[in-house]
C-alpha cells in the first residue's frame, strides 16, 4: 500500500489561499493525476477535520474505493455556532460563505465509508459532527423533507472587482442564506416530529455525561 499526502494551499510549500472550493479541485487533481499519471487503479481518501471537506467531496465526485471521514464536521458555520454562539456563528457564515452540506456528500459517495467521531473532542461538538448530520440527513428522508438547495461550485479564483467574482459571491450567499433557512425548517420538523430535545438541552446532555 502506498500513502499519497499534500499541503493545502498556503500551507508549507504550496501556494495560493485555502478555501473550500479550492481545495476540493486540489483533491479532485490529485486522484486524476494518481489514475492518469501513475496508473493507481484503486484508491482510497482520509479525511480528518477540515479535510474531511475535501475527502468526503472527492469520494463522491471522483468514485473513489474507500472513504475515512475522520472526526469532522456537518459544516463549518456549526462549529463556530456552538463554540462562540449564534451571533458570532451566522456572523462568520455570512462573511466567509464557508457553509457546506457534508452530509449529503457523505450520503451521496458510492464507496466503502468510514466515519469516526470522538465524544470528547473539544472543538467539533456532537451537534456540529458528521455524525449528527448524516443521522438528520436519514431522518430527513424519513420523513420525506427534500428541497435542500444545490451548493454552487464556484469558477476558478478570479480579481476581486471581475464579474465572475462579483456572480460567484452572489451565488454562494444566496445558497448560504437558503441553506439557513432549510435547516432551520428541519430542525423545527424534526423536533415536532420526533420529539426531539432542542440544542440547548441536547447540549446539556452531552456535556453532562462526559
Amino acid at each position: 500500500m502506498s500513502v499519497f499526502l499534500w499541503n493545502y494551499r498556503g500551507y508549507g510549500r504550496s501556494s495560493g489561499t485555502p478555501y473550500p472550493d479550492a481545495l476540493r479541485r486540489d483533491g479532485e487533481a490529485i486522484v486524476d493525476y494518481l489514475r492518469k499519471n501513475l496508473k493507481v487503479k484503486k484508491i482510497g481518501i482520509h479525511g480528518e477535520s477540515i479535510g474531511g471537506l475535501v475527502a468526503i467531496h472527492v469520494a463522491k465526485e471522483k468514485n473513489v474505493d474507500f472513504l475515512c471521514a475522520d472526526r469532522t464536521f456537518k459544516n463549518l458555520s456549526d462549529v463556530g455556532t456552538l463554540s462562540f454562539g449564534s451571533m458570532l456563528g451566522c456572523f462568520y457564515r455570512m462573511v466567509t460563505l464557508w457553509d457546506d452540506n457534508i452530509p449529503s456528500d457523505y450520503v451521496q459517495s458510492n464507496c466503502y465509508k468510514v466515519l469516526t467521531f470522538d465524544p470528547k473532542d473539544e472543538v467539533i461538538h456532537a451537534l456540529s459532527s458528521l455524525k449528527y448530520g448524516v443521522t438528520k440527513k436519514a431522518l430527513e428522508g424519513k420523513l420525506g423533507l427534500y428541497g435542500e438547495p444545490a451548493n454552487p461550485f464556484l469558477t476558478k479564483p478570479q480579481n476581486f472587482w471581475s464579474p465572475f467574482k462579483i456572480i460567484d459571491t452572489f451565488k454562494k450567499f444566496m445558497f448560504v442564506l437558503k441553506f439557513s433557512i432549510y435547516e432551520k425548517k428541519v430542525d423545527n420538523q424534526l423536533e415536532q416530529t420526533y420529539q426531539l430535545l432542542g440544542k440547548e438541552q441536547t447540549l446539556a446532555l452531552y456535556w453532562a455525561l462526559h
